[in-house]
């Protein structure tokens, strides 16, 4: 059964997309799932590998979701940008639903920069066109002054 709405998939390690995540979907009025990585990547040294890993291009094993991408006509994926690459549960995400994917919008948090690198990577692997993007700030998210990034997303 395909719904008319859309749904908000998210990876978070540090909780600042899972924040982001919570408050779009209210937003919006749409549910919210997050990817969870079984792979545990806290701590400095987990850190860097994860970058390393995300600068690879690889993937890892997450958990399994409980709303199918292809009962939606929107996805809408959130994600840290780790090296201006997608973390690899991300990657693992699309790859396992990409034939699921008609249409989607992207939003990254980033400590730096290179949201925009992250979201070509996305586009490439989906063979799409995200309707909308938006990059927030970790400072942003700290000072919660994203809001008004986020009801752009109300015109899209």
């Amino acid at each position: 059964m395909e719904s008319d709405s859309s749904i908000i998939y998210y990876y978070s390690r540090t909780k600042n997309t899972k924040t982001v995540a919570k408050d779009l979907g209210e937003l919006l009025n749409c549910p919210v799932e997050e990817i969870i990585d079984w792979k545990k990547r806290k701590g400095f040294t987990k850190f860097i590998i994860s970058g390393y890993e995300a600068m690879k291009g690889k993937e890892t094993k997450i958990a399994p979701i409980t709303k199918e991408p292809k009962d939606y006509k929107h996805i809408i994926i959130g994600f840290p940008v780790w090296a201006s690459k997608i973390p690899p549960a991300i990657r693992t995400f699309i790859n396992l639903y990409k034939k699921d994917i008609k249409s989607i919008s992207l939003f990254c948090t980033q400590g730096g920069n290179g949201g925009e690198a992250a979201f070509s990577i996305i586009e490439q692997l989906l063979n799409i066109n995200s309707s909308f993007k938006v990059t927030i700030t970790k400072s942003e998210v700290n000072k919660l002054s994203y809001i008004n990034k986020l009801e752009n997303f109300l015109d899209h």
